[in-house]
């Protein structure tokens, strides 16, 4: 199957993308390779919390809060790449 992947800048700097014909994959990255691969493993932002973002992955139903930080340390980087 092959799938549409539509990427649009956003105004606050970085790229959202979406699947055309999947309505529930959409996501988001400082950088347009960085949406690609989040978009790919099927990430997806469920909300906004204080300190951390909350997202969702739809491949394995995890999900995950990420610290929102300038820096953010290897064990918690792997964590949310898992």
């Amino acid at each position: 199957m092959k799938l549409t992947a539509i990427y649009e800048p956003c105004a606050e700097g970085g790229f959202t993308c979406w699947v055309e014909e999947m309505s529930e994959v959409i996501s988001q990255g400082d950088t347009m390779e960085e949406a690609r691969h989040l978009t790919a493993c099927g990430c997806s932002p469920v909300r906004e919390g204080g300190n951390h973002s909350i997202w969702k992955n739809s491949a394995n139903g995890k999900v995950t809060s990420i610290p929102r930080h300038r820096e953010i340390k290897d064990p918690t980087a792997w964590s949310i790449y898992r």
